[in-house]
């Protein structure tokens, strides 16, 4: 593992990979997860359809780490449709979820599109949430 360490290109303490062939992706985040597996990691793919598509390869190496998806909507902003419940649904678990494991290792797999998207203030989506004791 160390010498796929010297492999990789740092850039302010980040890792940074890109033009990867799809078969040895994979392998790579597999690798930078076992490497880091005690830290936050943000791992920005293509577009939804990569977040689905390794979201369970990268389960099945979880020891103890969550692992979040935050997928960008299915539709345009300020469009006359709205993105989907499933969509929706995912953001705002991704939002719950990271909330509760403030300061413990966690991999969050997002795109580009996702990042961009405004997002609602973290005490504005507690406020929407129902607890039920």
């Amino acid at each position: 593992m160390e010498i796929l360490k010297e492999k990789f290109k740092f850039i302010d303490n980040n890792i940074v990979f890109y033009n990867a062939s799809l078969g040895i992706q994979p392998f790579l985040i597999e690798q930078l997860w076992r490497l880091y597996s005690k830290e936050q990691i943000l791992l920005i793919l293509q577009n939804n359809e990569e977040i689905d598509k390794f979201s369970p390869f990268l389960k099945l190496f979880s020891c103890d780490s969550e692992i979040l998806d935050f997928p960008a909507w299915d539709c345009m902003p300020y469009d006359d449709i709205s993105p989907t419940k499933s969509i929706i649904n995912r953001r705002f678990k991704t939002f719950k979820q990271r909330e509760k494991i403030r300061d413990n290792p966690c991999l969050i797999l997002t795109s580009i599109d996702a990042l961009i998207q405004k997002v609602p203030i973290t005490d504005e989506i507690k406020k929407l949430f129902l607890k039920f004791s």
